[in-house]
């Protein structure tokens, strides 16, 4: 087919200018003549054509070999240079073989005349099937996984080494820190001490089979040193009791019942079941059931094990009656069967046991027992939580077993990268792997007395009950928005019960000092200049969490494309999240309010997002996470708000599949976010007239369907159309006011594909282009039904008349906006008039009123989700009724319509409560229109 091309030859014919055009570059430009000639010398497009893809390979192959003896000489091999030389070398022998695979075609793919089994031979051999000596060794060649490890090994960062080095340590104990029950110290060779200034030490017993009760050192006898007190230091050591009842409370009395019995332990008959068993069953305690506890009361009180009392656990358990089923009895028990204390030690003997070996000693500490801590310095969650284990508290988290020790080697001196900190010092770069460490995760259980739940999803009915309860008749409800942000990581804005806007802002958390005044980061970021086909870095000031992240994308994507080592986003996206969720959980507790999150799941489609869907759905696990028990670090212990008193605002959380597809997570609620951010906060009007392009027959088809009339009214020009919430006020659509167009922008493309310039519109213009030859003081739409025709425009000379005018009308309907400077980044401006006849212009509002389009989509989330809240409030109203028999009947969804008729007429949508916020009604008007 290509051969019958007539004039082939000729520029941009069948080939590209780009491959014979004259070049700045020396070495390019010897390859388009060479391309030239082989083109002039080819009698047909075919045979040029393959000729020039055997050139291009051997181009490569004589690039490889003719830098093959200096790569191979590299000794630093990882600087950023050679890493640049060894890909450049890499990519020759890559080209020749993925050219040679566009020859590799499939049987099954093929049409006409059959393969030459000779040629596919020949290149599966070479590609895929080939043999190469190595070492002496006969290996199979690999050429694609071969460059990828090539890459990966080049690009690896020098703490990955330290980091897959982590070893778990067990001391040759496989149950190592398995608990911390007095009782199995022997078992798990871990022990808590603490020393007179409250730091505290764990202690690893050295196995020793060949030495006798190596493992019995820490236990409490008369005869152990370890418990005779002199007059010298002295340390503690922290003694740990639960109730060990893996079959449950019922199924350790039993398992007791006779010991039980030489404590004093009687058993009544009327306890006990037909095989002679204490009862266990909620079924067969019913009938005898305050006998039963008190019966087990008095287990709890007389039982002793290994020399420790029962009583000791100081149970307070509810009167006998008061329990409505054995089960509850149960886990009263089991909340209150833990007791941790601390006993005190012989210092001296401690430093015996470490001079000989006999055990292994480490000091338990974080970063906040670092010293040059500044004043005022808050600890972190982590040493908050560790410290409340050991407090004297009711209601303090309870110490888990199940604890690890890991070694992690220190990164060797040649392979630690020297930078310079924001004061010019030079620092090590990623520190905390210049210095071995031993490592200590410990699990801990908080709220361990609250009510436990086998899944999640059991909780949240019950915890989504008692935050309604609690907000929707709370005076002062607020609504917080978020929206992901086109110019902003994220944006909030704060509503009250009335839809009032009292306060609003960025979510990017600019970067502030030590006075709380804004700093900046410097950060060098890399740019692709493309008229030196090379990428150039530039130092930046990066003032808050949107411009970092920035600077770190992008420098990826040079890392990534240059073969060069790819810092690490990760841990900068989980601290941004971190500090979010804060600031997020700081305004909830201060205003007392219901989070409003985009919902992620309808379908609706955003683009531009600065935060991707997956860091999104990331930064809300987190955030549910830190409701479920938030705590305030400033609160004392027994404050609302500390350790011992956190805030429950959602219920259990693992993953994200427990929070997936829900309307409601505690006081999380998830709306679409269909025009949120581009509906007129003022008027509450949005875009619903989409003209599509076509043939003028069609544009003009369209615009008469949609528009009542057209006119000019001596200023200005407006469209019309029916307001169906408002029939006395139909929507005018203006160009703009008192002559002046409406600020309207649009984004074309360059010479360069990539390049886009944004340009001001003036719509006015174009509409009196295409209205040139119309009576203005007569219907326009009148006019063009009788026959009158538009006009073609100077400024869109590509466009037919009609065009232009389905072009201007929607620009009129382009609400948001971005300029080509500061001022004009993502502002707001209305085509439709308010009462006073203004329009709505972000660029110059009050602090109540939405700042940009970023700011209106959280405003307007906001107000959703104050409309959630009253169909919780109406459907509470009406008794909590049921969908079915296992789904409530509320409805939270809030469609298109609804949403039209709050902004259009509050007074009409509260009518119409009672259908929207039940999901039977819905259905049944569903049905009406069907």
């Amino acid at each position: 087919v290509i051969d019958e091309v007539d004039g082939w030859r000729d520029e941009d014919i069948f080939f590209k200018k780009s491959l014979i055009e004259e070049r700045k570059d020396e070495k390019e430009n010897k390859k388009n003549k060479k391309r030239l000639e082989v083109i002039k010398k080819a009698e047909k497009p075919s045979q040029a054509l393959i000729n020039l893809i055997f050139f291009d390979i051997n181009e490569h192959i004589e690039q490889f070999f003719d830098t093959s003896k200096a790569i191979l000489s590299l000794q630093e091999y990882k600087s950023k240079e050679s890493k640049e030389a060894i890909k450049a070398w890499m990519d020759h022998a890559l080209a020749v073989n993925q050219i040679l695979k566009y020859f590799l075609v499939k049987e099954n793919k093929t049409k006409g005349n059959p393969l030459d089994s000779e040629i596919s031979n020949a290149l599966k051999n070479i590609l895929f099937e080939g043999k190469i000596i190595f070492d002496g060794k006969e290996i199979d060649v690999d050429w694609f996984r071969w460059y990828d490890a090539l890459r990966n090994y080049l690009t690896k960062k020098p703490q990955d080494d330290a980091k897959e080095n982590k070893l778990k340590l067990n001391f040759r104990n496989s149950t190592l820190a398995g608990g911390w029950d007095i009782n199995k110290e022997p078992d798990n060779h871990c022990v808590i001490l603490q020393d007179q200034n409250d730091k505290q030490y764990l202690g690893v017993i050295a196995k020793k089979e060949k030495q006798r009760g190596y493992n019995k050192i820490f236990e409490k006898t008369p005869e152990n040193p370890l418990y005779k007190i002199d007059s010298g230091e002295v340390w503690q050591k922290m003694e740990y009791k639960q109730i060990a009842a893996p079959t449950g409370i019922g199924g350790f009395v039993r398992k007791c019942f006779k010991t039980a019995q030489q404590y004093g332990w009687k058993c009544p008959d009327n306890c006990l079941n037909s095989e002679g068993k204490i009862i266990i069953k909620n079924d067969e305690a019913k009938e005898n059931l305050e006998a039963i506890i008190d019966c087990y009361k008095d287990f709890f009180i007389k039982y002793e094990k290994d020399g420790f009392s029962y009583k000791k656990f100081s149970f307070n358990f509810k009167k006998s009656s008061e329990y409505e089923e054995l089960n509850n009895f149960f886990s009263d028990v089991e909340r209150q069967g833990y007791k941790l204390d601390f006993t005190t030690i012989n210092k001296a003997i401690i430093d015996q046991w470490v001079e000989d070996g006999t055990i292994y000693l480490f000091e338990i500490k974080n970063q906040d027992a670092n010293d040059g801590k500044k004043e005022g310095h808050k600890n972190n969650l982590h040493t908050i939580y560790w410290k409340a284990l050991f407090e004297n508290n009711e209601d303090k988290p309870k110490l888990n077993g199940g604890a690890e020790l890991f070694y992690r080697k220190a990164l060797p001196k040649s392979k630690q990268e020297k930078i310079k900190d924001n004061h010019g010092k030079e620092i090590i770069k990623n520190f905390r792997f210049s210095k071995e460490k031993f490592l200590f995760h410990c699990p801990i259980k908080m709220n361990y007395k609250a009510k436990s739940y086998s899944d999640p999803k059991y909780a949240l009915p019950e915890i989504n009950n008692q935050i309604n309860e609690a907000l929707t008749t709370f005076g002062d409800i607020h609504f917080l928005g978020i929206d992901r942000g086109e110019k902003h990581l994220a944006y909030y804005s704060l509503v009250d019960k009335n839809g009032e806007m009292i306060d609003q802002g960025t979510l990017n958390l600019p970067f502030i000092d030590q006075e709380g005044k804004p700093r900046s980061i410097k950060k060098p970021k890399y740019f692709y200049n493309k008229k030196k086909d090379k990428w150039e870095s530039e130092e930046i000031n990066c003032w808050d969490y949107n411009d970092l992240l920035d600077a770190m994308a992008s420098n990826r994507d040079m890392a990534r494309k240059n073969w060069q080592t790819i810092g690490t986003i990760k841990e900068l996206k989980e601290g941004y999240i971190s500090q979010v969720v804060r600031k997020i959980a700081d305004i909830v507790v201060e205003h007392g309010a219901f989070i409003v999150l985009e919902d992620l799941n309808t379908g609706f489609k955003r683009g531009r997002q600065k935060i991707e869907k997956s860091v999104y759905q990331k930064f809300e696990l987190a955030l549910a996470k830190k409701l479920n028990f938030l705590v305030d670090k400033s609160a004392k212990s027994g404050e609302i708000g500390s350790v011992t008193r956190a805030l429950q605002l959602t219920p259990p959380v693992n993953n994200y599949g427990d929070i997936e597809k829900r309307k409601q997570v505690g006081i999380m609620l998830y709306t679409r976010a269909n025009y949120t951010s581009q509906t007129d906060p003022e008027t509450g009007w949005r875009k619903i007239i989409y003209l599509k392009k076509g043939n003028e027959e069609a544009i003009k088809e369209q615009i008469l369907q949609n528009f009542t009339d057209i006119w000019f009214d001596g200023l200005d020009y407006y469209f019309e159309y029916p307001n169906k919430n408002k029939s006395d006020k139909p929507w005018k659509l203006y160009s703009g006011k008192g002559g002046k167009s409406l600020d309207r922008f649009r984004r074309s493309r360059g010479k360069d594909k990539n390049e886009w310039t944004i340009e001001p519109v003036n719509v006015v213009n174009i509409l009196k282009q295409v209205f040139v030859n119309f009576d203005e003081k007569r219907s326009l739409r009148s006019q063009i039904i009788e026959g009158k025709a538009l006009a073609r425009t100077k400024e869109k000379t590509d466009f037919t008349a009609w065009e232009a005018l389905r072009f201007a009308i929607d620009l009129i309907q382009q609400i948001r906006n971005t300029g080509n400077n500061e001022k004009d980044a993502d502002f707001l401006h209305s085509p439709v008039r308010d009462t006073n006849g203004n329009h709505f212009d972000s660029r110059s509002v009050s602090h109540d009123r939405p700042t940009s389009g970023d700011a209106n989509g959280a405003y307007n989330i906001a107000r959703k989700g104050l409309m959630m809240n009253e169909h919780i409030r109406t459907w509470a109203k009406k008794g909590k009724p049921k969908y079915d028999k296992n789904t409530n009947d509320l409805n939270l969804f809030i469609s298109e319509e609804e949403w039209d008729l709050y902004l259009a007429d509050k007074k009409a949508w509260q009518e119409k409560l009672l259908m929207f916020s039940s999901r039977k009604a819905m259905d049944e008007e569903k049905k009406k229109h069907i």
